[in-house]
């Protein structure tokens, strides 16, 4: 063989273990992708586990693959998306769709919750388990909104009140149809979530939503964050902050960016008696503030 010739095979060799891989792939994706009847497996293992969609709830991995939505989304979903730093008291146990290439997802909620309790097979899926021992939520904010009392105020008080009936919640007389409180599924995480749309008004005003009669725990936990609009338009911090019987217990800062973060504030001192709960939302520059925020206050334990 001539100088030419090796070369030219030295050339060729790995563009044909390139092409050997590649074809790999390609013969074995079929073998690698759910198929649909997966997906009816899975939910025949979470409906044979007894499944209770006022406490239980499901999530797939990775968060953005969507086809179990189709075939389980009537059961109660939360999101996928930061799922290993979620606070899970609202529920007794939840359950994982896990697709092929979970693995960087599993990792860190294994850490957090150890090892889960059951792990089943459903075809080219896997189901797993934990049992949370809960719920332990106190008063739930985000789902009792509308027991809630909405207005705008200033610091020489009201300014108006909310009360405008709209899907989720109500709205604000006279004001944008941005200005209101309603629980939705917005996007402030890729995939979105449930929380409570709470657009700040103009500076030197807030938005109040007050709670009476709530029985508090050893903690509110608060998640809020802007949506994906408000995190690329918006220029202004807010602030919520929650007040219970008029103090302070704690402030939640934001400075527009796609980050739907919990938080959670100390009320030991405050467990027992009923309390009037506030969440007031302010900033210094309103324009394209889309904010949103989820809360309740927890019955006992710490975050799971």
């Amino acid at each position: 063989m001539g100088k030419d010739a090796r070369v030219a095979a030295l050339l060729l060799v790995p563009l044909l273990a390139a092409w050997a891989f590649s074809w790999g792939r390609l013969a074995a994706y079929p073998l690698h992708v759910p198929a649909d009847g997966d997906y009816a497996a899975a939910r025949a293992v979470v409906e044979r586990s007894g499944f209770q969609s006022t406490q239980d709830a499901w999530a797939v991995l990775p968060p953005w693959s969507l086809r179990a939505w189709q075939a389980m989304g009537d059961l109660r979903l939360i999101s996928g998306d930061g799922l290993a730093r979620r606070p899970l008291h609202r529920y007794a146990r939840l359950f994982v769709v896990v697709e092929p290439d979970a693995e960087p997802h599993l990792e860190p909620l294994v850490a957090r919750l150890g090892p889960p309790v059951e792990r089943v097979e459903a075809g080219r899926l896997g189901v797993w388990r934990w049992d949370l021992g809960g719920p332990r939520v106190a008063y739930d904010f985000t789902a009792r909104v509308a027991e809630a009392a909405v207005r705008i105020v200033n610091a020489a008080g009201t300014l108006v009140e909310c009360n405008q009936p709209a899907r989720g919640g109500v709205s604000c007389a006279g004001r944008g149809g941005w200005q209101r409180v309603t629980r939705q599924w917005l996007l402030v995480t890729e995939n979105g979530d449930e929380a409570l749309w709470a657009h700040p008004p103009p500076p030197g005003q807030a938005v109040e939503i007050a709670y009476d009669g709530v029985t508090l725990g050893p903690s509110i936990v608060v998640r809020a964050g802007h949506t994906r609009d408000g995190a690329d338009r918006a220029t202004g911090e807010v602030r919520l902050r929650v007040l219970v019987d008029g103090v302070e217990v704690g402030v939640v800062r934001r400075v527009p960016r796609f980050d739907f973060v919990p938080e959670e504030m100390d009320t030991r001192a405050l467990a027992g008696a009923p309390h009037r709960v506030v969440f007031r939302i302010e900033t210094d520059r309103d324009a394209n503030n889309h904010f949103a925020f989820d809360a309740y206050a927890v019955a006992d334990g710490s975050t799971p």
